[in-house]
């Protein structure tokens, strides 16, 4: 393969640092880091100090840690206001919230992931709450079909010569099987996710259009199977179509 003299591999593997850093639910240390991108452990460590000194990393002297600093959060904003809808979809998630009671999410398509961008929490007690910045495979959750549902053919079908990984027992990883799946959300303009991504919790999902007319994002409401019944979820997916339904496009 012939090398691209325009691209740097350091940097890229620097980014590869940082994402670890960044996805990671407590603070990492330089092994952690290296082992978890099979990394070397010096060559990660200097990059996660260069990382720290350009402001993007905190380090604690005690616990040998790295997490996230203030300041990536510069970064996210701008990108964050450059987009239109935002607002938009601000207010229909908390419309959403309010009428059920329930958080809801908002989810973008990020190549084959999806990784929520907003939130609006809900009123109830015992709720599946993740994370903003959370990734997850297009097949293996209900706002990850419904965005997949959403594209042309050749995209899904590139998407499907992939590795489908499997989360549960219940997750759509046979080609045919989510081939049917998606013929049946574009029919329904839903997607559902029955225990796929993890055991004991039932997702509804609605592909969110925005202005530019192409579904590239949807709404999702998660919790436990106890309360997210068959039944409760089709409620809650017209909730989320009807609140979508009222936002005015200018």
């Amino acid at each position: 393969m012939t090398r691209d003299s325009n691209k740097s591999s350091t940097v890229l593997r620097s980014f590869r640092v940082l994402e670890a850093v960044a996805n990671s639910p407590a603070p990492m240390t330089a092994r952690g880091v290296a082992e978890s991108i099979g990394l070397d452990r010096i060559t990660c460590y200097r990059m996660l100090k260069t990382i720290e000194e350009a402001g993007y990393l905190n380090f604690d002297t005690v616990s040998k840690t790295f997490s996230l600093s203030q300041r990536v959060l510069m970064l996210a904003r701008n990108a964050m206001a450059q987009d239109a809808d935002r607002e938009q979809i601000d207010r229909i998630l908390r419309a959403i919230s309010a009428a059920t009671g329930e958080t809801c999410h908002y989810s973008e398509m990020d190549g084959p992931q999806t990784i929520l961008t907003q939130r609006a929490k809900g009123t109830q007690l015992v709720v599946v709450d993740f994370q903003i910045g959370a990734r997850c495979e297009l097949h293996a959750s209900s706002v990850g079909k419904a965005i997949l549902a959403s594209q042309d053919d050749s995209f899904i079908e590139n998407y499907l010569d992939g590795e489908l990984k499997r989360y549960t027992t219940n997750t759509f990883c046979e080609p045919e099987r989510l081939r049917g799946e998606i013929l049946k959300i574009r029919r329904e303009g839903v997607a559902y996710d029955f225990e796929e991504l993890s055991i004991g919790m039932n997702c509804v999902a609605v592909p969110f259009r925005g202005f530019s007319g192409e579904v590239r994002s949807g709404i999702s409401i998660s919790g436990p199977d106890s309360r997210f019944t068959a039944a409760r979820l089709v409620e809650l997916a017209a909730v989320i179509k009807d609140e979508i339904g009222k936002m005015k496009m200018v």
